[in-house]
């Protein structure tokens, strides 16, 4: 059914816009499905870790800054002025 006034096929149109209305009911849907799988996932991780995830932060922290400290350290120690040339 051709409408006379835009030269546009209204019948085309509708079957357009219900394509549209499935694809993302179906794209909403596959993210409702796949975020349900990441969550449970975490979950599963979570109860089977031995470690708080906040502990575990925690350490990795201490880590960090106890690596930063000793390359601070070895910087200072290897820099110019503290290197003993001929005297």
């Amino acid at each position: 059914m051709l409408s006379t006034d835009t030269g546009l096929d209204r019948r085309l149109i509708m079957v357009a816009a219900v394509l549209v209305g499935v694809g993302g009911a179906l794209g909403f849907a596959g993210l409702a499905i796949g975020s349900g799988a990441v969550l449970a996932a975490g979950r599963r991780w979570m109860r089977r870790n031995e470690v708080h995830p906040r502990d575990m932060a925690m350490q990795t922290w201490r880590q960090t800054r106890e690596a930063s400290r000793a390359g601070a350290q070895a910087w200072r120690a290897a820099s110019p002025a503290n290197a003993q040339g001929p005297a």
